[in-house]
């Protein structure tokens, strides 16, 4: 988990998350896939053009369960 304070922007996406984080991990795992939503910092073209090597999915259009990370937000909140 990736905690960053204030306002999440693309480029804070990539720098602080993708480069950082995301990436080494998956050189440590090959094969992983990455599946993001579709929150505004993930579907720029900085955000895409960073993960064009890697395999990604795509979020569900209408996906039934709209977001894990509500689960994660309820755990910390006990």
């Amino acid at each position: 988990m990736v905690v960053i304070g204030g306002t999440l922007t693309a480029h804070r996406y990539v720098d602080g998350i993708l480069r950082t984080v995301l990436l080494p991990f998956h050189l440590q795992y090959p094969g992983l896939i990455f599946q993001k939503d579709k929150a505004k910092p993930h579907t720029t073209r900085v955000a895409m053009n960073c993960l064009t090597a890697y395999q990604t999915l795509p979020w569900p259009t209408r996906s039934p369960y709209p977001s894990q990370i509500e689960d994660v937000w309820d755990m910390m909140g006990r």
